[in-house]
């Protein structure tokens, strides 16, 4: 069952998300991008509840992409979709290396397509970059988390 402590705990993590979004909206948005915001994925692995923080911080988010509604569900689903991939790396014991190579192919899959179909920019390179910046910012956060002092801070909040 889920309780107060534990709302407040998606929803904080979800509104970092969408400020992280908004404060480096340059950077979160468009044909090149690096949205900071997706190093919060490792807190998966803390607690699969930041899925929910995850989902719903994009969700919001992405009412401000370019793209649109097809980027509010399907940049969304992208998200949701990643983050239950995280809980089976997290269940299957797997390397957390893996994450930003997961993140990394179906953000830019997903958020290429859409500024392929979308805005006309070409395919291909639209992929490429995308998954580019996502594995960028995905791997920071796995350099982050691996730090010690980092662990011991999220050991604290995300329990």
């Amino acid at each position: 069952m889920i309780n107060t402590r534990e709302v407040t705990k998606i929803g904080i993590v979800a509104a970092l998300y969408v400020v992280l979004c908004f404060v480096l909206q340059p950077i979160s948005f468009g044909v090149i991008q690096v949205r900071l915001a997706e190093m919060l994925y490792l807190l998966i692995l803390k607690n699969k509840r930041y899925v929910y923080s995850l989902t719903i911080g994009c969700l919001i988010a992405n009412l401000a992409s370019a793209l649109g509604i097809v980027d509010i569900i399907f940049g969304t689903l992208s998200t949701f979709a990643v983050s239950m991939i995280i809980v089976y790396i997290k269940k299957k014991n797997l390397s957390i290396w893996l994450i930003p190579f997961v993140a990394g192919i179906m953000c830019g899959l997903v958020v290429g397509a859409e500024l392929h179909l979308i805005l006309g920019m070409p395919l291909i390179p639209s992929i490429i970059s995308v998954a580019i910046g996502e594995f960028i910012a995905v791997t920071i956060g796995v350099v982050l988390y691996k730090q010690k002092s980092i662990q011991s801070a999220l050991n604290r909040v995300a329990q």
